[in-house]
């Protein structure tokens, strides 16, 4: 964790069968941003460890853009560890029942 005068960054490892699902980023396309299924999945899997963060999302609405399809083949790329795997996979099933959040 690094802490400024302005914001708290936290830093956290993915593993490297993770690293896919991301678009290039506005008119210039200057820089990649993670699809909204793979920002899904990240979170997830960040949110299966250290005080289950990042797990809800009352503030989003999947209804319009988001493939749940897409998000469970990137969760199927959890091999090196099935809990976690199993944890996304359920918080997914979770999601799509209920709608936004995944209390």
């Amino acid at each position: 964790m690094k802490k400024t005068s302005v914001v708290t960054y936290s830093f956290h490892r993915i593993h490297p069968r993770l690293f896919a699902g991301f678009d290039w980023y506005g008119k210039r396309q200057d820089f990649l941003v993670a699809t909204p299924e793979k920002a899904v999945v990240d979170s997830f899997y960040l949110s299966s460890r250290r005080g289950k963060r990042f797990g809800s999302f009352p503030e989003i609405d999947l209804k319009a853009m988001f493939s749940f399809k897409r998000a469970v083949e990137f969760a199927k790329r959890i091999r090196h560890d099935p809990w976690t795997r199993k944890y996304v996979l359920k918080q997914l099933e979770i999601l799509k029942r209920e709608g936004t959040s995944t209390r």
